[in-house]
């Protein structure tokens, strides 16, 4: 029987011994592909045996998928930490882009693997934590997104466009750029990128419009307001 001690030294044997099966699998993903990669692969990358990994994860696919929800909840965390920071929509949003990228650009073998990942039936394997973690964000922007429309700069869209409007182009370019298809670095693509989002989605804020000296349309939250 372990004393205190030897529970612990045992627990941390194996959070190492999980976390080296991760690692090793996500390096042989992103090198040679999901597909390619057999289960005795990770097992000699990682040093762990078939029981210890099938124990962790139950399969090959099950790794992929926990890593897919960690890359998730990790670009995630960051993303509402650039929003909370942002003292307005415009800051906001091109926070945003440029957070996508760098993250990108620091975590390739991650962004590799969402890839992929996001484009197979492996997302299934994860997908209670992945609702979590998208309802949180979801919430957690929408909050964000009241309290800019409440100052009046927020972009006049409807908020289930405001994501996709924002990521589109970004996400196209990491993908181009993983795959070593552009010529343009992805810190000059940040900038750039930013810049675009943000012309876009500014020519529909309300401080645009009276700019270009056309009437006003009443934002979304105007418009709604005078239905009830």
């Amino acid at each position: 029987m372990l004393d205190k001690t030897g529970q612990v030294t045992e627990r941390a044997s194996t959070v190492a011994r999980r976390q080296a099966i991760l690692d090793s699998a996500l390096r042989l993903f992103a090198t040679r592909g999901l597909q390619a990669t057999s289960v005795e692969d990770i097992c000699v990358a990682s040093g762990a045996s078939n029981g210890s990994l099938y124990h962790h994860f139950g399969s090959k696919e099950g790794i992929a998928a926990t890593l897919y929800a960690g890359a998730i909840a990790d670009y995630q965390q960051g993303a509402l930490a650039t929003f909370k920071e942002a003292s307005s929509a415009e800051a906001g949003f091109r926070g945003c882009v440029k957070h996508y990228l760098m993250w990108v650009r620091d975590h390739q073998e991650l962004a590799i693997l969402m890839l992929a990942v996001e484009h197979s039936d492996l997302r299934e394997l994860a997908s209670d934590e992945l609702a979590a973690l998208n309802d949180t964000f979801r919430i957690q922007i929408s909050e964000w997104m009241g309290s800019r429309a409440a100052a009046g700069d927020l972009p006049d869209i409807p908020r289930d466009l405001v994501v996709p409007a924002m990521l589109g182009p970004p996400r196209r370019f990491a993908e181009l750029w993983l795959q070593g298809k552009t010529d343009t670095s992805i810190d000059d693509a940040a900038r750039v990128l930013a810049d675009v989002v943000w012309r876009g989605l500014n020519a529909r804020t309300p401080q645009a419009t009276k700019k270009d000296g056309h009437a006003r349309r009443p934002t979304l939250q105007e418009r709604a307001r005078r239905t009830r």
